[in-house]
């Protein structure tokens, strides 16, 4: 077990935003680990960019989130968040 802190939280949509440039196989890892166990709180990811998470993959950061259940955005944050 360990700590996580987000980028930003809004208190008054109780949302958390983590922001990233790059997204590391150890941010994938934290973020399932995040929300699977907080399931009552939402979480979201902002990306610098929409890079693919390693160089030898055809996936992109918001293709992963999609597939995982977190709700993401390029450059900036989506009305409904804010």
């Amino acid at each position: 077990m360990g700590w996580y802190t987000p980028d930003f939280w809004l208190p008054k949509s109780g949302l958390f935003i983590e922001t990233k440039g790059r997204f590391t196989a150890a941010d994938r890892r934290k973020m399932v680990s995040v929300t699977e166990g907080n399931p009552d709180d939402r979480f979201v990811m902002l990306f610098m960019r929409d890079n693919k998470i390693h160089k030898r993959s055809s996936t992109t950061y918001t293709e992963w989130c999609t597939a995982n259940g977190i709700e993401c955005a390029v450059l900036e944050p989506k009305e409904e968040w804010l």
